[in-house]
């Protein structure tokens, strides 16, 4: 998983990670494997691990929240299912949240 309670000396390895992820999603999503990613709930696990992360830094979710954006776009073009399991898996919320403790730490 790209989020857990892994020591921070392991955040090139989730940033490099982050980067495939992309890779594959702006040049290898097909019908298919959007299915795949929804039928596994691959959203709302990255979410739910997100949100109950406590050792991440605010830049690796950042980097996190890029992908799993990234990958949302993408795959709009063939399917909506992934925007619509977002917004079911409260990502919106995440993200107000998100943003909103980042501005208590500046």
């Amino acid at each position: 998983m790209l989020i857990s309670d892994i020591p921070a000396h392991n955040e090139s390895w989730r940033h490099g990670t982050a980067m495939i992820i992309g890779s594959i999603a702006s040049q290898g999503l097909t019908s298919n494997s959007i299915t795949y990613i929804q039928k596994k709930s691959c959203l709302n696990r990255c979410l739910t691990a997100l949100h109950k992360s406590k050792s991440a830094s605010p830049a690796v979710v950042v980097d996190l929240v890029g992908v799993v954006l990234g990958t949302i776009a993408e795959s709009a073009r063939l399917s909506q299912s992934l925007l619509d399991d977002f917004r079911t898996c409260h990502g919106y919320n995440f993200l107000k949240d998100f943003l909103l403790s980042l501005e208590k730490v500046t």
